[in-house]
């Protein structure tokens, strides 16, 4: 239970650190439409930044990566080997990666289309 609230907490303060120092400042909004989760979702699922509103888009990228990084905090924390966790967290880091961004793109592919 401890390793729960452990990793919710990170995911709230991840979270909020995306909001606080990227999402609500103007010049760091506008960096991060080159940022590389932004360009493969423009490149591979033809989401275009025009129709969407790219604070929606840049808020469902902050909570992506709180996500992943709070599962892989929560899956570690269960492991005693150091090895293994590295190597853990590399894995699950790609496969998640993988996963939500792919679920985001058909999300936000489907909005762009209307």
């Amino acid at each position: 239970m401890d390793d729960f609230i452990f990793s919710l907490i990170a995911f709230i303060v991840i979270y909020l650190m995306y909001v606080l120092f990227v999402i609500l400042r103007k010049n760091k909004l506008e960096k991060f439409k080159q940022n590389s989760y932004v360009r493969f979702l423009v490149s591979k699922y033809k989401v275009d930044l025009d129709k969407v509103n790219f604070k929606i888009i840049a808020h469902a990228i902050a909570l992506t990566n709180s996500f992943i990084i709070s599962v892989i905090l929560f899956i570690i924390t269960n492991v005693d080997n150091w090895i293994i966790k590295i190597s853990l967290a590399f894995v699950m880091s790609v496969i998640l990666q993988l996963i939500m961004y792919t679920i985001l793109g058909k999300l936000f592919e489907k909005k762009g289309r209307k």
